[in-house]
Parts: structure tokens; C-alpha cells; sequence
């Protein structure tokens, strides 16, 4: 197995009633305000991109149903996989009893984290986050991933022209959401309409700038 997991996973919980809401405040807020600086672009940003990939997994909908656990999965990119450990354990080594995370899930969802080593080493994760890697790398994993139930982030300029699903970008001091519908169709996944309201629909194919 080339896939190095970390130690520790996060149970993620919350009360049925009323999550959503908080949810979506939650993910309006980190859009609406980054607070960059001139030496920490949003690429660079981590901490934001690692709250942000954690909020996101609340509105989408696996096509297997409910899911129990979460493997969320860092191509490349060690300082985004540190972002997002720090992010589940509350800034500690090990989570702390019952878990820190940044927002509560509408059922208890267990969220673990790993590097990717090998493509064949995603077969087990619902969420790919793309950090800094080669280019040519990054489009032949993403070309792997087309309609699998796995939702892949990034926030690189030509992320969603690569194949990518999903992908935050800072504009005008704020975080923007672009969606690619042709992954997400093919993907069977579902995204909430919370999700999609927040979000701006990119079709590539449609305008002929298929990845």
C-alpha cells in the first residue's frame, strides 16, 4: 500500500435539525471574507483552502447513499494535507475527545485523511484535493476520476480545464466557487442546492473547451 495515512480520524457531530443552516452561514462566511495579504495569495492560503474542502463535503450527496465515513485524499501538496490535519484535530496532533472540526455534519460522519502516492491509491476516496503538482500528473489522475462518485478540488487556473470538478478561486478579495457540470454529471454525485446557489456552473464542453 503507497498511501500514508494519518494516525488519527475525526467523528464529525451534529443534531439533524437546523445543521444545514449553520452549515451554509458557516460556508458564506468563508466565501465572503478572506483576508488576504500581498505576501499570502489564496493559492497559498491552505488554512482557508482546508476550511473550505471540509465545509464543502456537508452538501454533496454520494450516490451510494449516507455515508458513515469520509476519505478525503491530498494529491501532492504537503502543506495542504497539514492545513487540513490541523483543521480535523483542532490545531492539536490528535483529535481531541469527540472531535474539532469546522463545522458540524447533519449526521455523524467519521472524516479521515491520506496522502496519494499511486492513481490507484484514490479507489478509496470520495474527496481529491489537488494541491501544487505536476501538471501533466495532475490531468492523467483527474482523467482516472471522470465518472467516479469522487469529488476533486483545486484552485489552480486551468484546474477545471484539466478535469476538475470544483474549484475556489480569489476574486475581488473573495472567494468564488466554480462548478464543472460535465464531471459533476458524470460523477452521479449530487450537490446541494445550497451548494449550487453559492457556486458558478462552468460548461466546458459546451463551449468547447472540453479537458
Amino acid at each position: 500500500m503507497h498511501r500514508s495515512h494519518n494516525p488519527s480520524s475525526v467523528r464529525r457531530p451534529g443534531s439533524p435539525r437546523g445543521v444545514r443552516g449553520r452549515l451554509l452561514a458557516g460556508l458564506l462566511l468563508a466565501v465572503s471574507c478572506v483576508g488576504q495579504t500581498a505576501n499570502e495569495p489564496f493559492a497559498s492560503s491552505r488554512a482557508v483552502r482546508a476550511a473550505l474542502i471540509l465545509q464543502l463535503i456537508n452538501f454533496v450527496e454520494w450516490p451510494e447513499g449516507p455515508k458513515d465515513e469520509i476519505q478525503v485524499c491530498v494529491l501532492g501538496d504537503e502543506p495542504l494535507a497539514a492545513a487540513l490535519r490541523s483543521a480535523l484535530t483542532g490545531g492539536q496532533e490528535r483529535p481531541k475527545p469527540g472531535g474539532t472540526v469546522a463545522a458540524a455534519a447533519p449526521r455523524p460522519v467519521v472524516v479521515s485523511l491520506s496522502r496519494l502516492k499511486s492513481e490507484q491509491d484514490s479507489r478509496t476516496c470520495h474527496v481529491v484535493a489537488v494541491g501544487d503538482y505536476d501538471e501533466r500528473q495532475v490531468r492523467a489522475y483527474l482523467a482516472g476520476l471522470q465518472a467516479r462518485p469522487v469529488v476533486t478540488v483545486g484552485s489552480s487556473e486551468d484546474f477545471l480545464r484539466q478535469g476538475g470538478m470544483v474549484r475556489f478561486r480569489l476574486t475581488d478579495g473573495r472567494i468564488a466557487i466554480e462548478v464543472s457540470q460535465g464531471p459533476l454529471e458524470r460523477s452521479r454525485l449530487r450537490f446541494s442546492s445550497k451548494l449550487l446557489r453559492l457556486a458558478r456552473m462552468v460548461n466546458l464542453e459546451k463551449e468547447g473547451n472540453q479537458p
